[in-house]
């Protein structure tokens, strides 16, 4: 939506980004601290961290180097194409798991 909002819209936007951040990612350490085996809940918490890490970094890099070859708005219309279609793979199977970890 960066490409199509200007002013305060992107900051309207931005709220919503990091209230969506401010629920998913202590909600999510909750998760895995409550499944994982105590004797490995560090390396757990390290393996997630890491993971995080990886995208901070790699989403940069990678929009980056699309830049160099694609132009602002066709990048940015591909990651979120891109946001979409993984979310749409995601909730069938966040369903599955919540209902494997209910029996």
């Amino acid at each position: 939506m960066i490409t199509f909002l200007s002013g305060n819209l992107i900051f309207i936007i931005a709220i919503f980004l990091g209230v969506g951040q401010a629920f998913i990612f202590p909600s999510s350490v909750a998760l895995l601290a409550s499944r994982a085996d105590i004797q490995h809940r560090g390396a757990a918490m390290g393996f997630y961290g890491a993971l995080r890490n990886f995208g901070k970094v790699l989403g940069p890099v990678l929009a980056g180097f699309l830049l160099s070859k694609f132009d602002f708005a066709s990048v940015f219309m591909g990651f979120s194409g891109f946001i979409f279609v993984t979310t749409i793979l995601a909730v069938p199977a966040w369903r599955r798991i919540v209902e494997g970890l209910s029996d």
